[in-house]
């Protein structure tokens, strides 16, 4: 299990729904089924490109952003490359901290959003 902060819509989505969504629970294929069909309808989206698609637009996002190799590999949950765990975080006893760096860098490459949406 890895933990990875919310920030932006997501962090103001959970404060909304703080019992999040229960019909998605360990269901990620109706998630995705559904969230695919809503971007389509709504035209946020080609029939090329998926919910899957949003993790390698993020990925970007963060490589544009700056954001250290160690801590993308960690929010996607890339395993740890050739290199080993060289800068990456080595143990549990700086949990918090480790989760404030993460929404540091999190917080720098959210998109705006209209709350309207929650």
């Amino acid at each position: 299990m890895r933990a990875v902060p919310l920030v932006g819509i997501a962090l103001e989505a959970v404060k909304r729904h703080p019992e999040g969504f229960l019909r998605y629970y360990d269901k990620g294929n109706s998630f995705s089924n559904a969230a695919n069909n809503f971007l389509l309808a709504n035209k946020l989206r080609t029939k090329e490109s998926t919910v899957y698609s949003l993790r390698h637009e993020y990925t970007a996002r963060m490589r544009n952003g700056a954001v250290p190799e160690h801590i993308q590999r960690h929010i996607v949950g890339h395993a740890t490359d050739v290199h080993g765990t060289y800068g990456a975080f080595p143990d549990q006893s700086n949990f918090d901290d480790r989760l404030a760096e993460m929404a540091v860098h999190m917080g720098r490459v959210a998109l705006p959003f209209d709350m309207d949406v929650i």
